[in-house]
């Protein structure tokens, strides 16, 4: 008789802990609207001396590469991003650029072109072009 009383409440207890994690999720969400991506367009020009023109220079967006880009050359990648705050920085030849912040405006045209160069000296640089 016990044993069932113990298998009652046990069940009792779990049924309402689930319960309680149920109602504890809806409480949590709001009715806000998922945030629309926003077609983004990278361009990227890239320049170099004649000893650090080989190989290519990685492109990478919030820290994930998009694409690469050549000596003298000058690619570009469309992508879908959410309005806010994102990072671009180029890597080649072992060194990294720097960071650089750009911002995608929700219902505006994001377009965003850069420039970068593999120095012997200060190693790789990037900045935006206006």
């Amino acid at each position: 008789m016990k044993m069932n009383s113990l298998k009652k409440a046990g069940s009792v207890i779990i049924l309402l802990i689930l319960g309680l994690i149920l109602i504890a999720g809806c409480g949590n969400s709001q009715s806000t609207p998922d945030e629309e991506e926003e077609l983004t367009v990278i361009n990227v020009e890239r320049t170099g001396g004649f000893l650090t023109g080989f190989g290519k220079v990685k492109v990478f967006i919030d820290g994930e590469e998009v694409m690469k880009v050549k000596n003298d050359e000058i690619n570009s990648v469309e992508l879908s991003l959410i309005p806010g705050e994102h990072t671009i920085q180029t890597k080649g030849q072992g060194d990294k650029s720097s960071v650089v912040k750009f911002e995608v405006v929700a219902g505006e045209v994001n377009e965003f072109t850069y420039h970068t160069e593999i120095s012997n000296i200060y190693g790789v640089s990037l900045d935006r072009i206006e």
